[in-house]
């Protein structure tokens, strides 16, 4: 039988207001996120035998800001 558990997750969430266009800030943020090929970054993580390897692999993915985007869904 599965036992099942939940945890409260904090998560911050942000908004932007300018002047420009959605697609110009977004072009913009877009640029700062790390978008790996995500199965040889699964590859890559899952042979990492050692702590700093695996740190490795990471900081080799993350975009100038230090975030990675794993998913992108579009919701129309």
């Amino acid at each position: 039988m599965a036992m099942i558990q939940t945890r409260p997750v904090n998560v911050e969430r942000w908004s932007v207001t300018s002047a420009e266009s959605f697609e110009t800030i977004l072009a913009r943020m877009e640029q700062e996120i790390g978008r790996p090929e995500m199965n040889a970054f699964w590859q890559k993580a899952a042979s990492a035998g050692t702590l700093p390897e695996l740190e490795g692999v990471v900081n080799d993915s993350i975009g100038p800001t230090g975030l990675m985007e794993f998913v992108r869904f579009d919701l129309g």
